[in-house]
């Protein structure tokens, strides 16, 4: 590399860490903005809520383009980046002996109309392709078809009398069953998926995707019952 174009790159990088430390100036304008309003959070619990989740998204998105400076500027295989993200999050994929397929989500999935999603399915990208692969290496692995995906919005036990129970409606899950799709089903359409959406107390606050053969569903919504404390659902007919 010439003089010239190094010295090029570091005005380059030197122009996205400035813009970056902007970014978390606001961030930490944002938290000195929700410390004092707590004072007011039984007055306006949703405004808080709202706000609250924007300073979260901010931090997820600066996350996000610190993530991609340092595949710019540093060797690092972005597989076990990834593996190391994944952990951090808490992304988990499990398939039962029964051939149900759970991935556990942390509780990041943002409202609708969030366009960037790449800091949740870029690491899950990476562990779904470890998933199938490893699969392959027992059994071939044979992609969904007529199927029903289970979407459990968990909420912390210890903390849910004073948590906003949110809308199904009003959580973008698309980049995310993208993902899914393109790795798990044969096609994600109405005509051979349905959806489930459940909220229940749990242990933890994290998001869980149950993807199973549609004969498998009653089985399936019979033990969710018993073993969870639902604060609501829906069954729709397509995807």
């Amino acid at each position: 590399m010439d003089e010239q174009t190094k010295l090029s790159n570091i005005q380059l990088y030197m122009h996205k860490l400035t813009l970056i430390a902007k970014e978390i100036n606001q961030l930490k304008d944002d938290i000195w903005i929700l410390q004092h309003q707590l004072s007011d959070i039984d007055k306006s619990p949703e405004g808080y809520y709202r706000h609250t989740s924007e300073v979260a998204y901010r931090s997820e998105k600066i996350c996000y383009k610190l993530r991609s400076y340092l595949f710019d500027t540093l060797f690092i295989p972005k597989e076990e980046y990834y593996e190391q993200v994944s952990n951090a999050l808490g992304i988990q994929i499990y398939q039962s002996d029964s051939g149900i397929v759970e991935i556990t989500l942390p509780c990041l999935i943002p409202k609708r109309r969030k366009k960037d999603m790449k800091f949740l399915t870029d690491p899950l990208v990476s562990e779904l392709s470890k998933f199938v692969l490893n699969r392959q290496l027992i059994n071939p692995f044979e992609k969904f078809r007529h199927c029903t995906i289970c979407i459990t919005h968990l909420y912390d036990k210890a903390k849910s009398k004073r948590m906003l129970v949110r809308d199904h409606d009003n959580i973008e899950l698309k980049a995310i069953m993208d993902v899914i799709n393109t790795f798990l089903l044969t096609d994600d359409s109405g005509v051979y998926c349905n959806t489930y959406h459940s909220s229940c107390i749990g242990e933890a606050n994290m998001t869980r995707v149950s993807i199973m053969k549609s004969d498998l569903f009653p089985e399936w919504i019979l033990r969710h019952k018993n073993t969870l404390e639902i604060i609501s659902q829906n069954h729709i007919n397509q995807t």
